[in-house]
């Protein structure tokens, strides 16, 4: 079959365009390499809604969890370099390095990072970033989270250890993660509008601006995020894990490095067996949205499709969201990047891509993914009829002890319940909702409002509070200390 690349693309452009209206999407960039040639790159829409400022292909965004690969290719790049194996455990080389289990700590090997089979509860301590707690904190602090399942035994998806896998590099080194990605793939890569930092990305004049859908759904307004939105920090505090600056013209060239497997402008920067590596399954990670089989790889996840498997890894942020798929036999890569966070966009046109590059007859994956987004969206539930008032306020006022999250307070102020979060002591307002029962809303970080639930003992004193969404590992509940 000969491909005609201008129908293709014209094809691929309608629908592109098509599928940004149905989400709202304010601006997109998609870029395609075919072996080592970046063969199209093209921005659409608008950097920030309401404004006449266009995305073009050097428009750069937040990658996100695509950083992962980063990180997985700079553990690589040591190992190549003899500094350490992937069989050698992590305890002899960050002495520091704790899980809760003890058996699981002395036997965790280079490889186990960035596998996502550690054992622990699916996004352990999300919410640590935002509240202001540091990389070293994070990790130093591991130990205080329960396993949810045994250890190489399921698949459960992490930031935090990627950023052990970071300090294993700093370690080694004597640099810092940004340093020796910098030194080690993007100056030879050439990818110069490429970053990991909140100033770089406030900074730069060709840069988009985040959006989200105002409660949590695609039937939701769109708002826009300033680039001073003052908690754009968390991004930036996982960056080994979701905080690398790029655009797709720089993304092109990290897909090339993959596909030429670890040769780029015929300089080779990682292993050929290394490469393989980090593409190699190791742990199931389910069934996909198409009820495709996935795996997880090195910072990258394989899933099953025709002719061959695809390659890839999404990514998201507080207002955008992307994807880098790659289908290596065939040589062929994508890459899509967007300003709205919490959408599926980028996983449908990456595949209606690859299904016209392949011949397929095309399908309306945006329309079926956004079909599913709709059903899933979570609504914050109608309080209880009838309304139940809560107690004066005083009596939830106090201080809280977690021993994950540290000091949490709960003031009155001016007829409403204030909770003081973290390290940058955040103050959030809390909405009334029924009885003993709040809502915290955070525009960017919880859209859709936490319920905060407070517990009371047989004294009819309160004894603790849980938060929803600090609560999905089970380090979400906070014991009232008695002063």
């Amino acid at each position: 079959m000969v491909l005609n690349l201008k129908n293709v693309l014209t094809c691929f452009e309608r629908y592109v365009k098509k599928a940004m209206r149905e989400w709202r999407v304010p601006g997109m960039a998609v870029s395609v390499v075919k072996e080592d040639r970046l063969i199209y790159a093209r921005g659409f829409g608008v950097k920030k809604l309401g404004s006449s400022s266009r995305v073009n292909e050097k428009t750069v965004f937040q990658i996100g969890s695509v950083s992962k690969s980063f990180t997985a290719a700079l553990v690589s790049k040591l190992v190549d370099e003899g500094r350490f194996g992937w069989k050698d455990r992590v305890k002899d080389y960050l002495p520091e390095f704790r899980l809760y289990d003890p058996p699981a700590t002395g036997d965790f090997r280079v490889e186990d990072l960035m596998s996502q089979r550690s054992g622990l509860p699916p996004h352990s301590g999300r919410l640590l970033p935002h509240l202001g707690f540091s990389r070293k904190y994070i990790i130093n602090n591991l130990h205080l989270i329960k396993p949810s399942s045994s250890f190489r035994s399921e698949y459960s998806y992490q930031n935090n250890l990627f950023l052990a896998a970071a300090d294993l590099v700093e370690k080694q080194t004597g640099k810092s993660w940004e340093q020796n990605l910098l030194e080690k793939f993007l100056i030879p890569l050439n990818m110069v509008s490429t970053t990991a930092t909140l100033k770089a990305y406030r900074s730069l004049p060709n840069t988009a601006h985040g959006h989200y859908y105002a409660r949590s759904g695609p039937e939701d307004p769109v708002t826009a995020l300033s680039k001073n939105w003052p908690y754009y920090y968390w991004v930036y505090t996982i960056a080994p894990a979701g905080g690398i600056n790029s655009n797709v013209i720089d993304i092109s060239r990290w897909v090339i490095l993959h596909l030429r497997e670890g040769v780029f402008d015929k300089k080779r920067l990682v292993s050929t067996r290394n490469i393989k590596f980090l593409q190699a399954p190791m742990i199931d990670a389910g069934l996909g949205p198409w009820g495709e089989t996935r795996r997880y790889c090195q910072g990258w996840i394989r899933s099953e499709y025709y002719p061959y498997p695809i390659l890839w890894h999404n990514g998201g942020t507080s207002g955008m969201k992307s994807i880098v798929a790659m289908v290596p036999e065939a040589g062929i890569g994508i890459t899509v990047l967007c300003n709205l966070s919490g959408v599926l966009f980028p996983e449908a046109i990456s595949r209606y891509w690859l299904d016209l590059w392949f011949g397929k007859t095309p399908h309306d994956w945006s329309g079926d993914l956004l079909r599913v987004q709709k059903a899933e969206t979570r609504r914050l539930e109608e309080p209880p009829a009838p309304y139940t008032p809560p107690r004066p306020l005083r009596y939830y006022s106090g201080t809280y002890y977690n021993s994950l999250y540290g000091l949490l307070t709960v003031v009155s102020h001016s007829g409403s319940l204030v909770l003081v979060m973290g390290r940058k002591k955040i103050r959030k307002k809390l909405a009334l909702w029924g009885g003993d029962t709040f809502v915290l809303h955070w525009p960017g970080v919880i859209n859709e409002g936490a319920g905060v639930q407070f517990y009371g003992g047989r004294s009819g004193i309160v004894e603790s509070v849980e938060i929803e969404g600090m609560n999905d590992d089970l380090t979400g509940v906070f014991t009232k200390v008695r002063l």
